[in-house]
């Protein structure tokens, strides 16, 4: 009898497979769209690339887009189209666009502004936080930022004494952190003046996107898995997951007041008029607490390690810089920096190297989207990559590389609507007036000194793996440098 029942079972199986083989092929909505038979069958495919060989899907992405043209099935109910002219309909700011609910439980924070799957929902919230974004709010946080690079150039100036070698990235991501923690929650842990800390800080948050991958695609065996990894990863792990649960206790903590006795970001939420009752609930700021130290760290200190390396490989290009720079002086403003022409362009430059998000940020339409006559259902997760776009040699010639005179030439004003640094449309990144005074005003001090890369290349700073950022070659201690002097 348990024979029989197991044949039955196996026999079923097999015929409901075949039937899902057969819709996915041959029968369903997407059958129509272009791309390997195998991607289309199972998501085995991706997880291959994403999970087994260390994030590399988007380079296979690459590669099948040069088969089978510019829009492709990624996995059995995604489309991924490479046509910047195509960005905006995918990211409409004037239409609604759903996330897609996978990509989306993968953020292991459903209730944040990011992790916002309904277009509705995600307005509510993000209304509730646009003018603390605002360029008027975040200029009254400029002289807290003045404060952490004070912390910095201590740093560097200890370490220039005894030519002790200097690891940037770390420094960077100290200091990014600091702001945000400040902004957020009214309080930080001062990682810039203490680079042990800011490096263990920034090892955290690359084990969390890296094993982010396995838990997304594996999440039910993560368990077992991670019982059988050396014992030293698990570790990191556990360090990890437990430095992301520090800062969701953070967000859920009592008020608190910012420099000149700004409100944070917290007091805000806690206290909206425009959300209700459940949208102010503890766990709701404990998932808007993970995402926006993760997203206000990573990103900005990335691109200031990015920018900075290329400087320092471009003696001509620092030169130019720190020409310009003396026009306004060691204590100019962030409204004053952004005036100067080249220290724009190279802010500009190092964001597009930087890619923002390098995975896919897939937008669900409520309509028909139809591309060069071929029809993609309402509900199909739709996407791009910002590589197709910032690195495309249509509109940026040598794309990898760092040009900052790219943005000085004329007609480069229409670039700008060409890059995904900070997202697009509705989605778009709500921290990016942040984001850019931190990158202003920490160039222009950090530029002032002399250094020497020390065993950094550009395999340092390049993508090569993509975890939901750009992340190097595996074994990159990120970008280092030994400080001679300072300049001004």
């Amino acid at each position: 009898m348990f024979v029989k029942v197991l044949i039955f079972g196996f026999g079923t199986a097999i015929v409901w497979l075949g039937i899902i083989a057969s819709w996915r092929l041959f029968f369903g909505p997407l059958a129509h769209i272009p791309g390997p038979r195998l991607a289309a069958l199972t998501f085995l495919y991706e997880i291959y690339f994403e999970v087994f060989r260390d994030g590399t899907y988007i380079w296979e992405i690459e590669r099948l887009h040069k088969i089978y043209g510019p829009v492709i099935r990624v996995n059995p109910r995604e489309v991924h189209i490479a046509d910047y002219t195509f960005v905006d309909e995918i990211y409409s700011s004037s239409h609604a666009r759903d996330k897609d609910i996978y990509h989306v439980d993968g953020l292991n924070a459903p209730s944040s502004l990011a992790a916002s799957k309904s277009h509705y929902v995600h307005r509510r919230r993000r209304e509730a936080l646009n003018n603390f974004f605002s360029r008027t709010m975040v200029k009254k946080l400029e002289g807290f930022v003045q404060n952490r690079l004070d912390g910095l150039d201590m740093v560097i100036e200890r370490a220039q004494v005894t030519q002790q070698v200097i690891c940037l990235s770390d420094l960077y991501f100290g200091l990014s952190q600091d702001i945000v923690k400040q902004y957020g929650f009214g309080n930080h842990c001062n990682l810039v003046r203490h680079p042990n800390e800011a490096a263990t800080a920034r090892e955290n948050m690359a084990v969390f996107l890296a094993y982010g991958k396995l838990m997304f695609w594996l999440g039910w065996a993560v368990g077992p898995i991670l019982w059988l990894t050396p014992s030293s990863m698990w570790v990191e792990v556990k360090r990890a997951i437990k430095t992301f649960a520090d800062w969701r206790s953070v967000g859920c903590g009592p008020a608190h007041k910012t420099a000149n006795d700004m409100r944070t970001i917290f007091d805000e939420l806690r206290n909206s008029p425009t959300l209700p009752e459940v949208e102010r609930s503890a766990a709701r700021l404990e998932h808007e607490a993970i995402l926006l130290v993760a997203a206000g760290s990573e990103s900005t200190a990335k691109s200031m390690s990015i920018i900075h390396y290329h400087l320092l490989r471009n003696e001509r290009a620092l030169h130019r810089l720190r020409k310009e720079l003396e026009t306004v002086g060691p204590g100019a403003s962030w409204t004053e920096l952004e005036r100067l022409p080249f220290l724009a362009a190279v802010v500009q430059e190092g964001n597009r190297l930087n890619f923002g998000l390098t995975g896919r940020s897939c937008r669900v339409s409520h309509e028909n989207l139809c591309y060069r006559g071929l029809m993609i259902p309402p509900g199909t997760p739709v996407s791009t990559m910002s590589i197709f776009v910032n690195a495309n040699e249509k509109l940026y010639p040598d794309p990898w590389t760092f040009n900052p005179d790219r943005w000085l030439e004329p007609g480069a004003v229409s670039l700008r609507k060409f890059t995904l640094s900070f997202g697009k449309g509705s989605r778009s990144c709500i921290g990016m007036q942040l984001a850019h005074m931190e990158l202003y005003l920490t160039i222009a001090r950090t530029v002032r000194w002399e250094m020497v890369l020390y065993e950094t290349g550009d395999d340092d700073v390049r993508l090569h793996r993509d975890f939901t950022v750009s992340f190097p070659k595996s074994g990159s201690r990120g970008v280092r440098a030994v400080a001679r002097k300072r300049t001004a």
